[in-house]
């Protein structure tokens, strides 16, 4: 059962919140955003997870947005795929190295 502490806090960070502002929870790299109404639709609340620095900061400027249970459990499921781990390291491989990459490049330039 879902804690109804909770769902006074994110009821009122609904009513209260500005379009587009993110909360932390006291989950590192998971968010609260509101998000604007859309068409006919409300505004909403959705979770962003975003992985974050040592103080706590996003480290991108937009992380993963679940908007419910059905999202979650679809990302697991995509995320779960093992052909995932190889494409991502193929495209590492084709990517340019960043300057992160080439920091820790074993590659030396011998001059």
């Amino acid at each position: 059962m879902v804690d109804e502490k909770l769902v006074e806090s994110l009821k009122s960070f609904l009513r209260e919140g500005r379009e587009w502002e993110r909360k932390p929870t006291s989950l590192p790299g998971v968010f609260i955003m509101k998000i604007p109404a859309y068409g006919r639709g409300a505004p909403r609340l959705v979770v962003e997870v975003n992985p974050t620095d040592p103080a706590g900061n996003p480290t991108k400027k937009r992380g993963l947005l679940v908007r419910g249970i059905d999202d979650l459990e679809a990302y697991r499921k995509l995320l779960a795929h093992e052909k995932i781990k190889e494409l991502l390291q193929g495209v590492d491989g084709a990517n340019p190295l960043t300057a992160e990459r080439m920091r820790s490049s074993k590659e030396i330039i011998e001059v």
